[in-house]
């Protein structure tokens, strides 16, 4: 869909001063150019004889509107008088001659070129280009200042250069507001993230799941992700020789006790703490034993 953008500088332009059919043949032109890329010089068409006029459009990008003369003529609805066809003929002509006080000089102060296939619309995407620019310089100066001021009203204490304790060390939560007073809170946030996994806790226990796993099983452990991490985190506090212990038995065990994963091992922690290798049993003996029973309903 064809379409053009105006602001108030046509009002500081010569076109503004034509006539008013010169004017809305014009307009009705931008609005049905299409964007165009005009990849070699073509010679610019007389609307009305078809005849070259002696200048060239070079290469470039344009509006094209396509359609004839008459064609675009009718769609800007000069009246209803029986001369407004050729009024409007003559309006295109004007579009394509040379203009010596226009604002812009580029093609000579031409606007509209007729060329084989239709009309060149010549400053349609440079108005188009240069708005939108200057729509985009404008929303970025606003994001600037809006930055700006939420620097500037930030509460974050100032950076002196001492963040030293009583101890000569410096404190972790100085280094902290420090680091993190100019960086994108995601960034802080994984940097966060990151030193959690990497707790010096973290790999002992690992290594021992994967040495009770390969002893018991045979092959490498497959880490499930996130349900093993998050399982491992939450036995971080058990000493190392437990864990083992607790470990052994959940891969060695059998039925329920059993743990094929760490997830397991820290769903079912408390059920393997039972001494001599024993496991907490939680399935129900019947009351009656198979041996007992001869026949006939057995008694609930």
């Amino acid at each position: 869909m064809g379409f053009m953008k105006l602001d108030e500088s046509i009002l500081y332009s010569t076109i503004w001063d034509a006539s008013w059919e010169e004017l809305k043949v014009f307009l009705s032109c931008g609005l049905v150019a299409k964007p165009f890329r005009l990849d070699h010089e073509v010679a610019q068409l007389d609307p009305i004889t078809d005849v070259p006029t002696g200048w060239t459009v070079p290469p470039g990008n344009y509006g094209l509107a396509k359609g004839s003369a008459t064609g675009l003529v009718r769609a800007a609805n000069l009246g209803v008088g029986p001369d407004r066809i050729e009024v409007g003929m003559q309006a295109l002509r004007r579009l394509g001659e040379p203009e010596i006080g226009s604002k812009t000089q580029a093609y000579d102060g031409r606007r509209v070129a007729r060329i084989d296939g239709g009309f060149l619309v010549l400053n349609l995407m440079k108005f188009r280009d240069c708005t939108t620019a200057e729509r985009q310089r404008q929303f970025r100066s606003r994001q600037s200042s809006t930055r700006d001021a939420k620097t500037n009203t930030n509460d974050t204490p100032v950076d002196t250069g001492d963040h030293s304790d009583d101890t000569g060390r410096r404190t972790a939560d100085s280094v902290e507001s420090v680091s993190s007073q100019k960086r994108h809170p995601m960034v802080v946030a994984l940097e966060k993230k990151a030193a959690k996994e990497t707790d010096p806790r973290f790999a002992p226990l690992r290594a021992i799941w994967e040495q009770e796993w390969v002893s018991a099983i045979g092959t490498q452990y497959r880490w499930l992700g996130a349900r093993d991490a998050k399982a491992l985190h939450s036995l971080l506090a058990i000493p190392e020789a437990e864990f083992r212990d607790r470990a052994r038995k959940g891969i060695t065990a059998t039925g329920y006790a059993r743990c094929s994963s760490v997830s397991q091992l820290a769903a079912k922690w408390n059920d393997l703490a039972m001494p001599n290798g024993e496991t907490k049993k939680l399935a129900f003996a019947p009351a009656y034993p198979d041996e007992a029973f001869t026949g006939g309903e057995r008694p609930i």
